[in-house]
């Protein structure tokens, strides 16, 4: 009775998690998308947390993972230590927005509710 939103988009990479943790999600793919989704409409500006947190709560999103690295990065890439090191921040941020439950040097797991 409650989904997880998984950040950043990876491709599809969230639908994979999905198959470990076994629950809903908010991002997806289908073949034709007849509408905005959810997602579409959710803002991810660090400066519009507070309204995140409030659209979350209405359709029922009880965590948030944030991947801080993907699977097939390098910190000897320089664009990829760069985005590495916007994700730490984002993590930091989050935290003063939603508990958080868990967290290792490649993720970061909040709570909405």
């Amino acid at each position: 009775d409650f989904a997880v939103l998984d950040v950043p988009w990876d491709g599809a990479r969230y639908m994979m998690y999905q198959t470990l943790h076994g629950r809903p999600i908010v991002q997806g793919y289908l073949g034709r998308r007849v509408e905005a989704a959810f997602c579409d409409t959710l803002p991810f500006e660090l400066n519009q947390l507070g309204i995140q947190k409030q659209l979350l709560l209405e359709k029922k999103v009880k965590y948030i993972v944030i991947h801080k690295k993907k699977l097939d990065w390098d910190v000897r890439r320089s664009h990829d230590l760069s985005y590495i090191k916007t994700l730490h921040y984002v993590a930091s941020v989050y935290s003063y927005y939603y508990e958080k439950i868990y967290e290792t040097a490649d993720a970061a797991t909040f709570k909405v509710y």
